[in-house]
């Protein structure tokens, strides 16, 4: 759940001003026409505990790293294919082929940081709870890019986080 601060009297056009102007290469998708005005009301009591996902994926398909648009269609559908919900998503290119998308979800988060020059990049995926799967999220990732060498950590995060085994893994003795 989003709560989304709505400081003093002030209208949005006044807060508008007041945000410097978005980088050069960058998007915004405001996700303000998702907001819940219901969420001030809503008692539900949510658990404490959810995964995160961190991914290393090297010698990438050079073409694939380089489209940046497809990539940007990778990355959205690799959120909706993880059951995630999208409320706003940040692109920012680093000229001529780098890119870095954030993703804030109803769930938490999800990123991509992209080293075209090394045909390699970094991805997470934060999801509160059980509902979301960040392997689904790795998985479709995966399938654009086509690295040859991939390394992903799952981490239950609670009040004592612990590392999860990838699935077909059997602990150490």
């Amino acid at each position: 759940m989003l709560h989304v601060f709505r400081g003093g009297s002030s209208s949005g056009d006044d807060v508008a001003k007041r945000l410097p102007p978005t980088t050069s290469g960058a998007t915004v998708n405001d996700g303000e026409a998702n907001f819940d005005s219901n969420d001030e009301t809503d008692d539900r009591q949510y658990e404490f505990s959810g995964r995160h996902l961190l991914g290393s994926y090297s010698a990438c398909n050079p073409v694939a790293i380089r489209d940046l648009a497809g990539l940007t269609a990778a990355f959205r559908a690799a959120v909706r294919a993880s059951g995630a919900t999208l409320l706003h998503a940040v692109e920012h290119t680093f000229p001529p082929r780098g890119m870095t998308a954030v993703a804030v979800l109803s769930e938490s988060h999800a990123s991509i940081h992209t080293y075209p020059e090394h045909n390699s990049c970094f991805v997470d995926i934060f999801t509160c709870g059980d509902i979301c799967s960040v392997e689904a999220f790795d998985e479709t990732l995966r399938e654009f890019l086509r690295p040859k060498m991939h390394s992903c950590r799952i981490i239950r995060r609670h009040e004592n986080m612990s590392d999860e085994l990838p699935s077909g893994v059997e602990a150490a003795a």
